[in-house]
């Protein structure tokens, strides 16, 4: 096995990780450290970056003219782009209310809302150890938040709203990880098509939303004492949130989901050093604690989610050899499958 087959994932992933911890302190930055409130203005610049890139990428590669797809298709990226949107505006708020680290650590039960849609959208099918990794997660989220309330001046108010803001985004997110993952199973050039319309409608009902409910904030923007630095984070913003959307796919294809999210979970790593040493922040011991809970609940689960592929593919390729399609119900086959399960 080269460097190709196993280096390159692992850079990519860890290019992931590292834009995502990007949005994160880019965020921050705004919101705390010039209390700027602007979540629309950045989803639109980031979803315009996205949708100058690849709307024309499609209509120069694309297998279909972009006119007839867009015809069949327009409504339910519409709805895609509106989830995403909301997902991106409500994690981005969230930083006005908490802290980096408290976003990013909320932001792993994404998992807990896409197993459920899994279970029921894409009919997957989990095991008793999965339940109790997921349950580790939620206790790890609950020490999480109790720590994140407790040091907050004006209890429930500010923190609580934080929290909120993340969860909602989370099952916007897991949503648009379903819809997706669909998506590249049944679509062609499905990578290019979804990135091309959903940033395009999700520019546009960024934009309005915008202009109906932030109008104040972006006045407020233009009178900042600082416009550079504003100016840079917003970049900084745009910038990468255009590679986590542009090369998440790809990550997929060169290896696989549970290498992947398994190399994600470094994203949290990064946001808590960076919560530590960048924004001095102070973390209690239950912090700390949550934060192990969580990782190590989200590798036991990838782990259990190997192993039982794994061994959903031996009993295939069992029933295969012991019961071909002439004797599909016969009781030696059976009897082999019992042994091997």
């Amino acid at each position: 096995m080269g460097w190709g087959n196993v280096g390159w994932p692992i850079v990519l992933t860890q290019i992931l990780s590292l834009a995502i911890a990007g949005t994160a302190i880019s965020s921050t930055y705004i919101a705390q450290s010039y209390s700027i409130d602007v979540p629309t203005l950045q989803s639109v610049l980031s979803y315009a970056l996205l949708a100058f890139v690849y709307i024309p990428y499609y209509a120069v590669k694309g297998p279909r003219s972009l006119p007839d797809v867009i015809k069949e298709t327009w409504w339910k990226y519409a709805a895609l782009g509106f989830v995403e949107a909301e997902a991106n505006y409500c994690i981005v708020k969230a930083y006005q209310y908490t802290s980096v680290t408290s976003v990013q650590m909320l932001d792993s039960c994404t998992i807990i809302f896409v197993l459920v849609l899994s279970y029921f959208v894409l009919k997957r099918r989990y095991t008793w150890i999965h339940l109790f990794f997921v349950l580790l997660v939620f206790v790890g989220l609950g020490l999480m938040i109790y720590s994140d309330v407790k040091k907050a001046d004006d209890g429930f108010s500010a923190k609580w709203k934080g929290c909120l803001l993340v969860v909602i985004a989370c099952a916007l997110y897991s949503i648009s990880n379903v819809a997706v993952e669909n998506i590249m199973a049944t679509r062609e050039a499905a990578r290019i098509e979804y990135l091309a319309q959903m940033s395009f409608w999700a520019t546009i009902i960024s934009f309005v939303q915008m202009m109906i409910f932030d109008r104040a904030e972006l006045m407020n923007l233009a009178k900042t004492d600082h416009p550079g630095p504003v100016a840079g984070w917003l970049i900084c913003f745009s910038f990468c949130l255009f590679i986590v959307y542009s090369l998440m796919p790809i990550a997929f294809n060169i290896s696989s989901a549970v290498f992947v999210n398994l190399g994600l979970l470094t994203a949290d790593i990064y946001a808590l050093f960076v919560g530590i040493y960048l924004f001095d922040e102070i973390f209690d011991y239950l912090y700390l604690i949550s934060f192990f809970i969580i990782l190590s609940s989200l590798i036991g689960y990838h782990i259990e989610s190997w192993r039982h592929e794994k061994q959903m593919i031996s009993l295939d390729q069992l029933r295969n050899v012991s019961c071909p399609d002439t004797c599909p119900n016969s009781s030696e086959g059976s009897n082999l499958i019992k042994q091997v399960t």
